[in-house]
């Protein structure tokens, strides 16, 4: 069975006992011709393997099949689909044609070289896409482009509704390590006061983070606030006493390294 195939069968398993549960006799549907057009997966692919990664996409966008398939005529014979599962004239069908070489290439030509001799990683459409059509733009950059255009208040303020809408459906990354993004970008955007001030609304977040304090720890020793920063990172260490960022970035306040010497005077 295709790779492609079988890393669909789990999510089909609902619908497959459907389709594989006989009706009574008097009920008996009309058997279904096999799969036409079949571009990408095998051309002699069972139609219940094609259902199978059909249900699949379906699962992964959130959507439904008229996502990618046209209506059938109205003059379709009776018992025949609702959709013209073979024609090409809707453009996400096209789409999805290559999606699933490129998932395929990636799967095979790439990952397979990183198994050291144990089952390799995969990915699939919902590595990606989390249930959403697009593949959701990642959290940290939604937010950095936000407190860039609107500030740090209104990019927590939208960090606050997006978990308030999908804390549950794993569409972003949640974790303090996404503001700790945030932060980071703000001071690469030459922006170290928002950036201090985001690390401090992420410590307000996440009170128990070692991580947290000791960024916040070096933004505020960077900042000349020395003593909070000394403060931040003991607190790191308190939390973590492992930390070796925490460790090294103490260090270095309680010991810094000498001043360079003075350039030597230009001759007269």
């Amino acid at each position: 069975m295709p790779s492609l195939v079988r890393g669909a069968a789990w999510a089909a398993a609902p619908l497959v006992l459907i389709l594989s549960s006989a009706p009574p006799a008097s009920a008996q549907m009309p058997p279904m011709e096999p799969p036409k057009n079949l571009q990408v997966l095998p051309k002699d692919t069972p139609r219940p393997e094609v259902v199978k990664v059909m249900f699949r996409f379906t699962a992964a966008l959130g959507v439904r099949c008229d996502f990618c398939h046209v209506e059938a005529p109205a003059t379709r014979p009776q018992g025949a689909p609702p959709f013209d599962f073979a024609s090409d004239d809707k453009e996400n069908k096209k789409k999805a044609r290559l999606m699933m070489k490129m998932v395929a290439a990636i799967n095979g030509d790439y990952l397979t070289k990183l198994g050291d001799g144990e089952e390799p990683p995969t990915v699939m459409c919902e590595t990606c896409h989390h249930g959403q059509k697009e593949p959701p733009e990642p959290l940290a950059v939604k937010l950095t482009s936000t407190a860039n255009s609107r500030g740090v208040d209104a990019a927590f303020d939208q960090y606050a509704d997006l978990k308030t809408k999908y804390a549950e459906a794993g569409v972003y990354d949640f974790r303090e390590q996404t503001l700790l993004r945030v932060a980071r970008a703000l001071g690469d955007n030459k922006k170290p006061e928002d950036s201090l001030a985001a690390l401090k609304k992420t410590k307000a977040l996440f009170p128990q983070s070692a991580d947290v304090a000791v960024a916040l720890g070096m933004a505020l020793a960077q900042s000349g606030d020395v003593a909070g920063g000394k403060a931040e990172l003991q607190r790191a260490l308190a939390i973590d006493p492992n930390n070796m960022g925490a460790k090294f970035a103490l260090d270095r306040l309680n010991n810094p390294p000498p001043a360079p010497p003075p350039a030597p005077a230009p001759p007269k």
